[in-house]
């Protein structure tokens, strides 16, 4: 399992419903850019206090937000 997250992307699983945050959630969840894997936004979630991540672009600007259900899709193929 760790190695299918290592192989999939923070971008590949981002929704447009995902992409709806508030201010509050830009300031206060750790963040992963789009080009982050999986593995990666997993070890961040797992030190996350609210199980949630910021999802920065390339200019590092807040474009969304994942969570573990969005890991757990993913890895099940949903």
């Amino acid at each position: 399992m760790l190695r299918r997250l290592s192989l999939m992307r923070v971008g590949s699983i981002l929704t447009a419903s995902q992409k709806q945050v508030t201010a509050h959630d830009r300031i206060a969840s750790p963040a992963v850019t789009l080009d982050d894997d999986l593995r990666t936004a997993l070890t961040r979630l797992l030190g996350s206090p609210d199980g949630r991540l910021r999802v920065l672009n390339d200019q590092g600007h807040v474009c969304g937000e994942i969570t573990f259900d969005d890991l757990r899709a993913a890895i099940r193929g949903d």
